[in-house]
């Protein structure tokens, strides 16, 4: 059976509060922010614990130097809650942790990754170093062994580098003609687009207008027609004089 002892400070001393309660039997105690509870094998040594202990905490408020504790039986609904609590606290403890060990982790992951990236490109820097260094210390060997004929080989060389080079030179600067002759024919092209849009908007403006005109023409025609012959034909006086003889 369980004691439920209430009203303690958030950090407390576990001896100071389980040495009253050892008089009577083995005990456990679990000890919370507030409050502890704490545990007898059997159901007796708990009651005569209660009979002991509570009147005088009832008459001093105090135990294990604490002022203000109290003391009840610990209902089982408290029992539950404070487990589950407690159960809920490690499992947060315990993903705090694996969060931490995770990103620590990581961290030493991207920092190995960062190593090997600069080890990689020192070593591509030393090595393209050391091969110049080998080929120009080579030519330079041979040169001195041979004399004239090494000699002739490095300027065969350097005229084909610098042939090669110029070659490069004239590729690129022909690429570059082109691409300025392209870059003519696509503005001649836009001007020439342009000039026919905007001579075909001219040309079908002129033709609305013209058609607008024959349709007036032909409203002012008709209606002349209707008017003429609507009005009534008037007789010449020779007639009606002849009419009257």
């Amino acid at each position: 059976m369980s004691i439920y002892i209430g009203g303690l400070p958030p950090h407390v001393d576990e001896d100071r509060i389980v040495d009253p309660f050892k008089k009577f039997g083995p005990v456990t105690c679990r000890l919370c922010a507030g409050f502890a509870f704490i545990d007898y094998p059997e159901q007796h040594m708990a009651d005569v614990a209660m009979d002991h202990i509570r009147p005088a905490v009832a008459n001093d408020g105090n135990l294990g130097g604490y002022p203000g504790v109290t003391l009840s039986w610990g209902k089982r609904s408290i029992v539950l809650k404070y487990q589950e609590e407690l159960a809920e606290k490690k499992r947060r403890d315990r993903e705090r942790e694996e969060r931490r060990d995770r990103e620590r982790e990581e961290r030493r992951e991207r920092k190995a990754a960062r190593r090997r990236r600069r080890s990689r490109s020192r070593e591509g820097h030393g090595g393209r170093s050391r091969s110049r260094d080998k080929s120009r210390g080579g030519r330079s060997r041979s040169r001195g062994r041979n004399g004239g004929d090494r000699g002739r080989s490095g300027a065969r060389s350097s005229s084909s580098e610098s042939s090669s080079e110029s070659d490069s030179e004239s590729d690129s600067e022909s690429e570059s003609r082109r691409r300025k002759k392209r870059r003519r024919r696509n503005k001649k092209r836009r001007r020439s687009r342009s000039a026919s849009s905007s001579r075909g908007s001219g040309e079908t403006r002129r033709r609305r207008k013209h058609r607008r005109h024959r349709k007036r023409r032909r409203r002012s025609r008709s209606r002349s027609r209707s008017r003429s012959r609507s009005r009534p034909r008037s007789r010449s006086p020779e007639r009606t004089r002849d009419d009257g003889d």
